[in-house]
């Protein structure tokens, strides 16, 4: 993501690499803070790295936190499985992102579930950056899901596609 948002000239922003468990901004800084998709990538010390973001809030500040999550609970082995394939990352449920921030100390100000509805799979496997073989095996998954599972994902499979209904969730926790 770095390579990609340095090729956007721009004097006013400045693109920091850091570890999100250990941010080298003095405390209170910051009155916003956003973290989309992100969080299932850090694997170790999640509950760190949101501590951190709370560190670097000042008092009244606002984060906005968010991340998909598996429709529902009886899909949630399927997601983590699938997901395996495509990429190291955490599965987090509704609960787990409400937990990360309220644990930080953040009181959460609005919560809001989106739903990306008929979301191509081909598209997204496409434009996924894996191998032919892998974004088959993935395909497959969904295709070979059970009937509990494509109903919980709305789960429509038509001119050789796949359609299936992405679950996001937004949380706005305040300092």
């Amino acid at each position: 993501m770095l390579s990609q948002a340095h090729k956007q000239k721009n004097d006013n922003i400045e693109f920091l690499q850091m570890d999100a468990t250990n941010l080298r901004f003095s405390e209170g800084c910051f009155t916003k803070l956003t973290a989309r998709m992100v969080f299932h990538h850090i694997i170790e010390n999640t509950q760190k790295a949101m501590d951190e973001c709370f560190r670097v809030l000042k008092k009244g500040g606002r984060m906005v936190f968010s991340e998909g999550i598996p429709p529902s609970e009886h899909v949630k082995g399927f997601y983590t499985e699938m997901f395996k394939l495509k990429e190291e990352r955490i599965t987090f449920m509704e609960e787990d992102l409400d937990e990360l921030m309220v644990n930080s100390g953040f009181k959460i100000v609005k919560k809001t579930i989106h739903w990306n509805k008929k979301s191509s799979i081909r598209n997204w496997l496409e434009n996924s950056g894996l191998d032919t073989a892998r974004q088959d095996e993935i395909f497959k998954m969904h295709l070979d899901l059970d009937e509990k599972g494509k109903k919980d994902y709305n789960m429509v499979i038509e001119n050789g596609d796949c359609y299936i209904d992405m679950k996001f969730v937004i949380l706005v926790g305040q300092k």
